[in-house]
């Protein structure tokens, strides 16, 4: 009936059917080739319907690669995806993704998670593929597509001999022995033939863990609980990196203005590092916070008269190593 009055109306409102209902109506109309009615459904679950979406990772993905012509919202997907993985990989029904999926989202070079996180996916997945338990050796089968994908050398020593190491088995002897070198000679470089390049990472000097980034999320709804991977509301861009992009006022809103919320982090010369929330922007100034004055360079000024800020003990004049910029957007 929807495809009916779309035909002779050229008009649907989608707003009133059910999202499962939507989805089927996309691929009847790549069923008829009805070109005006696929790109319109995929513009308004892409606008609309992100829950929806979330929801359904692994049908949703499987449903859009069987039909060439989903192009729109296949990339929105894969780039929603690789920026919030969780959402597939720690989903109940991860295990029954196809094996060219899996292999298409772990060759990508911005797939969101720490490279542990993404083996430890693989070895779940290829455990329920082999369904075997007491025999890692019968895994070898549905992981060696994947090996080649890994970027071994982006785990951390810790990681690697806990969660790597301890599946040498059924890994390529000569990988496990250009792993050990790397980790325990110093300075010793990754073997060319075997190493990939890095994913694109968070970038951040300042920011080593995506743990302080779930203590940032917590901080800005007060919550006196961490949030978790899995419930935190909001993500961090990286706007301006000051090692990166210059100690310069037109840097910086270059980079930042009009962007939304935003905080930004410090690391004042002799201390680790310290962070703060913006409160406004000066055209003729960086980031400023109450008292505290951000001139044209890394000489920072800040003046504890009581008006904005209780004295928060930081000398009235000090050197900034380093600051970044985060816009702060809800998912």
């Amino acid at each position: 009936m929807n495809i009916l009055r779309f035909i002779y109306c050229e008009n649907i409102e989608l707003k009133n059917i059910q999202d499962p209902e939507v989805l089927k109506l996309l691929i009847l109309a790549d069923e008829l080739n009805i070109k005006q009615l696929i790109s319109y459904i995929q513009e308004y679950l892409i606008e609309h319907q992100i829950e929806f979406l979330q929801q359904n990772p692994i049908d949703i993905i499987e449903t859009i690669y069987q039909h060439e012509s989903f192009t729109n919202l296949r990339d929105f997907w894969l780039e929603k995806i690789c920026e919030v993985p969780e959402i597939l990989f720690y989903s109940d029904k991860f295990i029954e993704l196809k094996a060219p999926l899996l292999e298409l989202l772990i060759k990508r070079d911005d797939l969101n998670m720490d490279e542990i996180e993404i083996w430890e996916g693989l070895l779940k997945w290829c455990f329920s593929q082999q369904n075997v338990i007491n025999d890692p050796t019968k895994w070898s089968e549905s992981l060696q597509r994947f090996i080649p994908l890994i970027r071994f050398y982006d785990i951390e020593s810790a990681d690697f001999f806990y969660k790597v190491h301890c599946h040498k088995e059924i890994l390529p002897q000569d990988l496990i022995h250009n792993l050990l070198e790397f980790h325990l000679v110093p300075n010793m470089e990754p073997k060319s033939n075997v190493a990939l390049s890095s994913r694109l990472k968070f970038n951040s000097a300042l920011i080593k863990s995506k743990h302080i980034l779930l203590k940032f999320a917590s901080w800005i709804d007060r919550k006196d609980s961490s949030y978790n991977k899995y419930d935190n509301p909001y993500k961090f861009k990286l706007l301006y990196r000051s090692d990166r992009d210059g100690f310069n006022n037109g840097a910086f809103h270059k980079n930042c203005d009009d962007k939304g919320a935003t905080i930004w982090i410090a690391k004042i010369q002799g201390y680790v590092n310290n962070a703060a929330l913006v409160i406004y922007c000066d055209t003729f100034e960086g980031p400023s916070m109450g008292e505290l004055d951000c001139a044209d360079s890394n000489e920072w000024t800040y003046r504890a008269t009581y008006n904005d800020y209780l004295n928060i003990n930081i000398p009235e004049t000090f050197i900034i190593e380093h600051y970044e910029v985060f816009q702060v957007k809800i998912y």
